[in-house]
């Protein structure tokens, strides 16, 4: 229930990007990427107040270390 309400929150906040996140949990810790994605970037003015490129920059090095496939 919680996982929903948290998913209902995030299409609310960055409306179409949970269309983004659909791999499945690390095997090596369990992590899912749209959770991390929430931790990372907690509000849309986390990503809007970036050029396209800076937010580009973070997103790919975030990705980079958190070890995401995809």
């Amino acid at each position: 229930m919680l996982k929903n309400n948290l998913i209902s929150i995030l299409d609310l906040t960055f409306p179409g990007v949970n269309t983004l996140f659909n791999t499945p949990a690390k095997k090596v810790d369990g992590h899912e990427k749209w959770i991390d994605f929430v931790l990372k970037f907690p509000h849309c003015e986390c990503v809007s107040k970036k050029s396209f490129s800076a937010f580009s920059k973070c997103y790919l090095s975030w990705h980079r270390k958190k070890r995401f496939n995809k």
